[in-house]
């Protein structure tokens, strides 16, 4: 084409362009997705390749042939190529021009016309038209199919190849769409492709010779074999499941054999010939021998497949002709039918046979471990694949299951015919039809239908057919045998009869027998004959008892023969008539032998006062006996006499006279004999004295003028015959006489016997090994007792025989009291030294008082051994020189005690600050002397702010640490080593440091203060010496403004508001803890000094001696030294370092106070502010004294103080110049205080006198002047004495009022960095006011100001956590979180009324208590608690009450929840901490129940006998817990009645003191981790000093309801009971019949004692639980158990919260209940989750008389049923302890039972005379099991104390361990306490022994 041809082209394409639209290029990825395209690709590269390969093939054969022809051409010779294109790029670009022309020659479908035609469509028809268009459109189209075909080509080239990167091969042309990338030939493989194929060569053995070989042995030998041939099984018939898996089995083993002998061996034979292994290296036999045992394998494994398909094939539904027919039997087994074997043990049977066929040929070893022979054996793989028998199994299974279908509808057919005759039905049917009423005929008629029915169905062998014959035949075969019955019995009777009639003759001649026996008693007459006459009477008794036997034989056999029953009244007039004869002749028989006794017996044995007895006895007897006889014969006589009127008819005769009855003459006669002896008793009475000694005799014998001393062969008779008559009555003398020695002498040895068991209590003493006395009070009373006793017998005329005895004895007795004393003293004080003596230091500083104590603890530990060897009081102190002993011992004591209170007296007066401390403290101080550091926990006791001290490595103190942290650096460095152990000696250097460091840095303070901005001052320097310099600069610019008037008044006043506003923008910052207490202290004194200058220009002070200005506290620094001035008084600032605390805000009675306080101080008198509680008297005290600098110790007085414990305390005060301040001081008891009286004038009168030594009680002490007595006192509470005149006049008083709350609100606020105080401030004090106005009044509401300072400090902790929240926000949620607490529930709405009237339109938002509440609900689910709302609350309430105050108390009735909260508290706190939420950590409380010991255990006190001091309960605890340095919260839990005796001894730890001040002087700080925490019922004790000092939180069983306690009870119900419908229905129960019954009870009803609702409600669970849950467990399917819930429910609704009621009160409750259960109460219908009521009352009656009965389905039966089977007990019982069982014994027994059996306590009210102490006691002793229970009573009285109580119970009880007591092992130990309600009331209302019980069921210990 020519350059214009192309122009033009061009030119018409640049036309073209303009009018045509771009051409657009196809998108990137056209074609790549196509499927056909991609096909296309693949089949043309494939036909490519073949085509290459091909010629490569080709032109290597041509070379081949050339080169076996030596047909060589010459080489032409290589071009000259670039030296870079020789290289292997040069290959690599060849070989790809090669392969891309390979492609490039394929075939290229054209472009297709049909897209041309689109292009040319585009084109304006104008443009086509004349013929050079055309021909350029055809040129046109020739090119665009060139270029494509050329694209094409490359597309082709590129998605076929992978251009290697050589640089000459560009690829010319545009752009291409992005497509799959080609095959990379650009590496040459030809290399590769040879050294794979000898590779291959060399590992593939499959080739190998060797291997054809194994090929065709394994296919000769299983070649369409197979291992079991099964195929012949049907052919057997029918066969036995196990038979065939026997038989498969068996063969599967054979086959395995025969494989194993034939194929193997050759297998092994093949491989040990030598060309086995030809051609194969060594080092791949391995891979060699893995090719064979795959092919060993695979071979195996076919022929197991092939077994297994053979086997399922037998089983195809197609072709049956291999099926395998199975024998199986219809059974009968355990009443039901069932074949055997089962259908499933069938299926298991065939899918084993699988599992079998697959386990055969699994232990086949390979050939290179069979031809190395190991031990080790390695098997070939031949286990079949997993799909292989999957697909067997199922595939059998479903064969199976068809074939099994017919039998299997057989077999239910079977048993819907049959199976009624074995479930049971059948049975029933019977059972039934037995049970309704039927005729014989209709027995008849039933039989024979069941029999005809079996004749069908049943083959009955040939034995039950012949029974069944015979049973038909009965009837005709017996008639005969009854007939011979019949005459046998008639003839038995017959004989029986006759046999009966013989006895009854036979009796009645024995009766006449008798009778005329008896009638000889009344002819016996003679005296002598008396043994006689008893023995017949004996013996004819015992013919009469034969009769009366043999009489109920007889009647016995009459009532057989149905014949009337014979009478024998003769026998029983015999009886009677024999008995007086029988009691006669024993009588005289003991007479005749009692007489003889007296008469010929010994003399001496005899005794007057016995005989007279006897005698007296006798005579009554005999005289009773002559009575009845005489009465006897008169009525015979008068008998004897009507009969006689009656024969005579008349005539008449002459009546002969009765004849004297012998049996009276005999009676006579032994009266007379009784009237002789009796007339001798005197003399025996006078000389059978047991009192009669020989020297009496010898009286005697002078008086008759012989010998009379009897001896063994005297008698009475003999002495008779004397007569001795005429002399009595002087003998009576003597004897009268020896009567009296001889109960003097008796009284003496009685004395001394007692002594023979008593010994000394003994105890170990701590670990020493030493014993000691206990207690000795007993000894000392018994002493006192025989002492007196023996002096009085000293006294009396009769002791003259034996004087020295009675003398010796009363020396000895002396002697023992003596020595009882000595030894109580010694022990007393050895106990008081023996730990002081270990200490090795304080040994070396008392040398002389240590040997002494040495010698002391030597006798003592001696006189102890011997002590304890033989405790006998006697023995011990009849120890020679033991008296002695003690003295010298208690000599020697006394020297140690006055060296020891001398050495602590001197060390003391060395150090004044010692006489704060108890002697114990001071003593663990004194002997720390090695090691300084030890001594750090005790100086806070002498420093007020100093709590450690910072020591060099070398010892030496170098600076102070107060308890808040603040660090104060001393002056100069303190070497304690210098002191060289004598701790008071450096402790006075660190006094006298700690008062010239605080001046010089007050000094230093001083100059700093005008060099730098006031709000960085601040916080440079300790907070004591800010608060100091910050007044003094005050004081010194007031001054100097005043004279310029009230103009310069005015602008201080600004400067002072802008100082402040500096001060108040740092606190709401970020500051440290301590900056932030310096900066609110010193908010609090800038404020005052600000309102001080506002009143000056209000009142116009224009001088500086205004009053106004004067009265206030003003600082000066003069001479180097700073001083405090008001109105006239001038006082020195004393220096001390009091650490960095906060200070009272200075309202104006404040201000009063100070004047006043400081005038007494400067008139040396003492100051006593008084007034009600929460005015600050100790605060203000306090507070000034903080801003003199002065040590100021608060000392709580409690009533038990003494005078020395107060002089111990002045004697410090004057010595160290401290101010004391006694807090409660009209506690103390009046007979101290005018003592104290005493010594505060000695202390006065010395400082007015300006003298420097002054002697006080004997004491000479330095006096420091600056001392100041304080004390506060509370007018007119609970246990106050009035001051004694002569003390009052030594203090000025000063009346404390109620002070500003506004204004003290206002500044606190202000000091936590509030903003508008003031408003706020007027609303707290508001809120307070309108609550004491409208609120009820109760004894926990205290709104004075303790309570505005518990708002104030939770407060300002809000401000610190939320410092930008609104602060009337803050203010109100402090306000309620403090006060919300404590109100009851009808005065919430008010309070809370008041606080939206106070803060409109303030809402609180919802404090997040998130984490808390999900501990908390986890804790109560732990405990089984039920997380109600209410509970939360409380629980939320009480945490914030802990945080705001350490001492809080839970108020209110038992069941509000108050244990609880405070556990489930400590529980949630702990879990809290354990999972890390918030800052909490873990609690430790201990409870303690104050009123169930004496104040004594509770805080401590002095023992009596050793005046050891042991602390109590509270102080043992106060101290583990303030010593304790673990994080943990700590409370002490008080659950007890709250009485002004305990709790006002806690008055100074629960103000903010913190300290618990105990008798001995000792004052325990409480650490910040220790809670206080009170429960009681109510605060009607407490005065309000206590109130006003605690938190109070208040809650109300009300609130808490009976539901939680229901709900929680019902969790824990086990087994059967814990079933939804089971617990739906108790649930149901409960809200239908609790609340309207409990409503009845409180409405209509009386009880003898209140109860709680939720108290009867528990009672109820408790009682349901023990009826029911115990039948329940062993019966837990019973279909019963929902009627027997209602029953038990409702029984123990009965019991529980009407079982309190009187007997009126029963009667309502039992309408009521009655009504309800049958659904006529409107108001309260059944609901449906109890339905119908299914077991109803009897009419009769009350409720109270039925118990339930859990029998089957059970029944109500009247109490009155079980009293038929109780027992009276055995006839021995007297009379009045027979208890008759009547309804009440029944019921009370019943419940009584239950309680003891199930161990629930219970409590039987009622007035007296109801028998509740009878029933327990009886039911205690005679009707428990004594192997399994321990009973025993306890009884209460006004007089019994909780220690008693403790005593009794705990002597009964074994020891098992420290500290656990419990009954003999496998006992349950019962106690029974009567009149439980007995202990008098305290003087506050606490009742000791009940509160102990109390403590026992809510801990389980006391």
């Amino acid at each position: 084409m020519s350059d214009t041809n192309k122009t033009a082209i061009a030119a018409e394409k640049e036309a073209l362009n303009l009018k045509l639209p771009p051409i657009v290029r196809p998108l990137e990825d056209i074609g790549v997705g196509a499927p056909a395209q991609s096909k296309l690709l693949s089949y043309r590269r494939s036909k490519e390749q073949q085509k290459t390969i091909n010629q490569l093939v080709i032109e290597g054969a041509k070379r081949n042939l050339a080169r076996t022809l030596d047909k060589r051409t010459p080489s032409s010779p290589e071009p000259d190529y670039p030296p870079t294109m020789t290289s292997e790029i040069k290959k690599k670009g060849f070989n790809y021009i090669y392969l891309k022309q390979c492609v490039e020659s394929s075939p290229i479908v054209p472009i297709q016309q049909e897209w041309l035609d689109h292009m040319l469509m585009l084109i304006p028809e104008s443009l086509k038209e004349g013929k050079e268009r055309e021909e350029l459109i055809q040129s046109l189209i020739n090119e665009v199919s060139s270029d494509f075909e050329k694209s094409m080509k490359r597309y082709l080239v590129r998605s076929v190849l992978v251009r290697p990167p050589v640089k000459w091969l560009e690829d010319e042309g545009g752009h291409l769409p992005e497509s799959p990338v080609g095959l990379d030939y650009s590496k040459l493989w030809h290399s590769n492709y040879l050294q794979t194929r000898k590779q291959i060569l060399a590992s593939l053995y499959i080739v190998h010779p060797t291997m054809k070989m194994l090929l065709d042995l394994g296919y000769t030998t299983f070649a369409n074999t197979v291992l079991l041939d099964l195929t012949g099984i049907r052919g057997k018939g029918p066969i036995d499941c196990g038979s065939l898996k026997n038989d498969v089995s068996i063969q599967a083993r054979k086959a395995e054999e025969k494989i194993m002998n034939t194929w193997y061996p050759k297998v092994i034979s093949l491989f040990t010939k030598k060309e086995s292994l030809e051609g194969i290296k060594p080092e791949k036999l391995d891979a060699f021998y893995n090719c064979v045992s795959t092919l060993m394998s695979n071979q195996l494994k076919e022929l197991l497949k092939r077994t297994v398909e053979g086997f399922v094939k037998l089983f195809d539904q197609e072709d049956q002709r291999g099926l395998p027919i199975f024998k199986m039997e219809l059974m009968f087994d355990d009443d039901k039918m069932e074949f055997y074997p089962t259908f499933q043990d069938l299926e298991d049977v065939v899918l084993g046979l699988v599992e079998r066929i697959a386990e055969a040929l699994q232990n086949v070893q390979t050939v290179p471990s069979w031809l190395s022979g190991t031990s080790t054996t390695v098997s070939l793989d031949t286990e079949l694949p997993e799909h292989v028998l999957q697909w067997a199994l199922d595939t059998l299974k479903v064969a199976v299951h068809h074939n099994l279908e017919g039998a299997r509808k057989h077999y239910e057919t079977y048993v819907e015919k049959y199976n009624w005759l074995l479930d049971g039905t059948a049975v029933k049917l019977i059972e039934t039809f037995q049970a309704e009423d039927h005729t014989f005929d209709e027995y008849t008629e039933e039989s024979k239908r069941r029999m005809s029915y079996f004749l069908d169905v049943f083959l009955f062998p040939p034995e039950d057919l012949t029974l069944n014959s015979a049973v038909l035949m009965w009837p005709w075969k017996i008639n005969p045998i009854f007939d011979e019955n019949d005459e046998l019995l008639e003839n038995a009777k017959h004989k029986k009869e006759n046999e009966l009639i013989e006895k009854r003759e036979k009796l009645i001649l024995e009766v006449e027998k008798e009778s005329r026996l008896m009638e000889e008693f009344a002819e016996f007459a003679e005296l002598d004959h008396m043994q006689q006459y008893v023995t017949d009477v004996r013996q004819l008794q015992k013919r009469i008892q034969e009769s009366e036997e043999a009489v109920q034989f007889i009647n016995k056999e009459e009532e057989l023969f149905r014949w009337e029953l014979t009478k024998y009244p003769e026998l029983d007039k015999l009886k009677v008539n024999i008995e007086p004869y029988q009691k006669f002749f024993n009588l005289v028989l003991k007479w005749q032998r009692t007489e003889k006794r007296w008469m010929d017996g010994g003399f001496l044995d005899l005794n007057g006062e016995s005989m007279e007895a006897e005698v007296d006895e006798f005579s009554r007897e005999i005289f009773k006996t002559l009575k009845f006889f005489q009465t006897k014969q008169k009525k015979e006589l008068q008998e004897k006499r009507k009969a006689a009127k009656r024969r005579s008819l008349g005539e008449e005769k002459l009546e002969e006279e009765p004849k004297e009855n012998p049996t009276i003459t005999m009676c006579t006669a032994v009266m007379e004999q009784i009237k002789v002896i009796k007339e001798y008793i005197p003399t025996v009475s006078i000389l059978c004295n047991p009192g009669m000694r020989t020297r009496h005799w010898k009286q005697l014998s002078e008086i008759v003028g012989y010998d009379l001393t009897p001896d063994s062969g005297t008698t009475m008779r003999k002495v008779l015959k004397l007569n001795l008559t005429p002399y009595l009555e002087k003998f009576e003398v003597i004897s009268a006489g020896a009567s009296k020695e001889f109960s003097l002498e008796k009284s003496m040895h009685t004395m001394m016997g007692t002594w023979d068991d008593i010994a000394f209590h003994i105890s170990l003493y701590r670990d020493t090994g030493v014993c000691i006395l206990s207690s000795v009070d007993e000894i000392q009373a018994l002493l006192d007792d025989q002492i007196i006793k023996t002096q009085t017998m000293r006294g009396s005329p009769f002791i003259k025989p034996f004087e020295k005895e009675i003398k010796a004895w009363e020396d000895r007795l002396i002697r023992i009291q003596e020595t009882t004393d000595e030894w109580l003293k010694v022990q007393a004080h050895w106990l008081y030294l023996e730990p002081i003596f270990c200490s090795e230091d304080i040994m070396q500083q008392m040398p002389e008082e240590g040997r002494q104590f040495q010698t002391v603890d030597r006798y003592w530990r001696d006189i102890m051994k011997f002590c304890t060897k033989d405790p006998k009081v006697l023995a011990v102190t009849s120890l020679t020189g033991l008296l002695e002993k003690l003295q010298n011992c208690n000599e020697l004591l006394e020297k140690i005690m006055k060296g020891l209170n001398a050495y602590l007296e001197k060390k003391r007066l060395f150090f004044p600050r010692f006489f704060f401390l108890s002697n114990d403290e001071m003593l663990e101080i004194l002997s720390e002397t090695k090691d300084p550091l030890r001594v750090q926990p005790h100086l806070k006791k002498c420093f007020e702010g100093i709590t450690k001290l910072e020591f060099l490595p070398n010892l030496d103190i170098k600076a102070m640490y107060s308890s808040e942290g603040e660090r104060v650096e001393l002056i100069a460095l303190i070497s304690t080593s210098a002191a060289r152990g004598a701790v008071e000696k450096w402790l006075i250097q660190v006094e006298d440091l700690m008062l010239r460091s605080i001046h010089d840095v007050i000094a230093a303070a001083r100059l700093a203060y005008p060099e730098s901005a006031r709000r960085d001052w601040v916080r440079e320097w300790p907070g004591q010496v800010v608060l100091c310099v910050s007044q003094m600069f005050w004081t010194s610019e007031t001054q100097e403004v005043i004279s310029s008037g009230t103009e310069g008044l005015k602008k201080y006043y600004k400067e002072l508001q802008d100082q402040l506003n500096d001060i108040v923008e740092l606190v709401r910052g970020k500051l440290l803890k301590q900056t932030r207490i310096t900066l609110g202290a010193l908010v609090t004194i800038d404020v005052h000094a600000r309102d001080v200058v506002m009143d000056m220009i209000d009142m116009g002070v224009s001088h500086d001696t205004d009053f106004q200005w004067l009265a206030q506290l003003r600082y000066y620094w003069e001479y180097d030294n700073a001083h405090v001035s008001i109105i006239n008084c001038n006082v020195k600032y004393a220096y001390e370092y009091l650490g960095n605390s906060p200070r009272l805000v200075i309202t104006p009675l404040t201000d009063r106070c100070y004047r006043t306080l400081i005038g007494a101080f400067y008139l040396n008198l003492g100051g006593a502010p008084e007034g009600p509680a929460g005015t600050g008297k100790t605060e203000t005290t306090k507070d000034l004294a903080k801003a003199l600098a002065v040590q100021c110790v608060v000392f709580n007085c409690s009533d038990g103080l003494d005078y020395l414990a107060m002089g111990k305390f002045f004697k410090g005060l004057a010595s160290s110049g401290a101010w004391a301040c006694f807090d409660e001081f009209n506690r103390i008891e009046l007979e101290v205080l005018s003592v104290v009286a005493q010594q505060i004038l000695c202390i006065q009168r010395a400082i007015q006198q300006k003298i420097e030594v002054f002697i006080f009680e004997g004491t000479e002490l330095k006096l420091n002047p600056n001392c100041f007595v304080a004390i506060t006192m509370n007018p007119g509470y609970a246990g106050r004495s009035e001051l004694p005149d002569n003390l009052k006049v030594l203090f000025r008083t000063v009346a404390m009022m109620v002070p500003n709350y506004a204004l003290i609100a206002e500044i606190s606020l202000y000091s936590y960095g509030f903003l508008n105080a003031k408003p706020l401030s007027v609303k707290i004090v508001m809120t307070y006011r309108l609550c004491s106005e409208q609120l009820s009044s109760q004894f926990h509401y205290d709104y004075g100001m303790r309570a505005v300072k518990a708002v104030l400090v939770a407060a300002g902790n809000l401000k610190l956590k939320f410092p930008n929240e609104n602060e009337d926000i803050l203010l109100l949620r402090s306000i309620k979180d403090v006060n919300e607490p404590k109100f009851l529930s009808h005065d919430i709405p008010l309070f809370n009324g008041i606080t939206s009237d106070l803060f409109p339109g303030v809402k609180l938002p919802e404090a997040d208590y998130h984490e808390f509440l999900e501990c908390a609900h986890e804790a109560c689910k732990v405990h089984n608690l039920q997380p109600v709302k209410f509970f939360l609350e409380k629980m939320i309430q009480t945490y914030e009450m802990m945080i705001v105050r350490h001492g809080f108390m839970l108020v209110g009735e038992p069941f509000a929840a108050k244990t609880k909260v405070l556990h489930m508290l400590a529980d949630t706190l702990t879990l809290m901490n354990e999972r890390g939420y918030g800052e909490e950590e873990k609690v430790i409380y201990r409870t303690v129940n104050p009123k169930s010991i004496t104040m004594g255990q509770l805080f401590g006190q002095f023992d009596p006998v050793s005046h050891e001091w042991t602390d109590g309960i509270v102080a043992n605890t106060f101290r583990e817990f303030a010593l304790s340095e673990t994080p943990d919260r700590k409370w002490v839990v008080f659950d007890g009645p709250i009485d002004t005796l305990w709790i006002e001894s806690m008055n100074t730890v629960l103000d903010d003191n913190k300290k618990l001040c105990l008798m001995s002087g000792e004052i325990i700080q409480m650490s910040p981790q220790m809670s206080l925490i009170f429960e009681a019922m109510d605060l009607s004790q407490a005065s309000p000093a206590t109130v006003s000092r605690c938190g109070m939180i208040y809650l109300e069983p009300s609130q808490l309801g009976w539901e939680p306690l229901v709900s929680s009870w019902l969790n824990s119900l086990k087994g059967p009971l814990q079933e939804p419908d089971h617990q739906a229905l108790l649930r149901g129960l409960f809200d239908w019949l609790i609340q309207p019954t409990l409503s009845l009870r409180k409405k209509k009803c009386k009880e003898l004692i209140p109860t709680s609702d939720s108290n009867v409600v528990v009672s109820l669970t408790r009682l349901f639980e023990v009826l029911l849950c115990n039948v329940v467990e062993n019966d837990p399917t019973s279909k019963h158990i929902r009627v027997w819930i209602m029953a038990c429910f409702i029984f123990s609704l009965i019991w529980s919260i009407g079982g309190s009621c009187d007997t009126d009160g029963r009667i309502v409750f039992d309408i009521y209940i009655r009504l309800v259960i049958l659904g006529k109460d409107e108001s309260n219908p059944i609901p449906d989750s109890v339905g119908k009521w299914e077991c109803h009352f009897d009419e009769k009656g009350l409720v109270y008389d039925y118990m339930y009965e859990l029998k089957n389905r059970g029944r109500w039966i009247h109490w009155n049923e079980l009293i038929k089977s109780t027992n009276l007990g055995d006839k021995c019982v007297k009379i009045q302890d027979i208890i008759v069982p009547t309804m009440d014994t029944i019921r009370y027994t019943f419940l009584m039972d239950l309680s003891i059996t199930y161990a629930k306590p219970l409590l039987f009210v009622g007035p007296t005379g109801t028998g509740k102490s009878v029933y327990v006691k009886n039911k205690l002793m005679n009707h428990l099991e004594k192997d399994l229970y321990f009973p025993f009573y306890v009884n209460f009285s006004a007089r019994t104390s909780a220690n008693q109580v403790q005593n009794i119970i705990m002597a009964r009880l074994d020891k098992r361990r420290k500290g656990v007591f419990g009954p003999p092992m496998g006992k349950k130990c019962i106690i029974f306490i009567d009149d439980m309600n007995m202990p008098a009331l305290e003087k506050y209302g606490a009742q000791p022994p009940i509160e102990l019980l109390r403590q026992f069921f809510d801990c389980g210990n006391w």
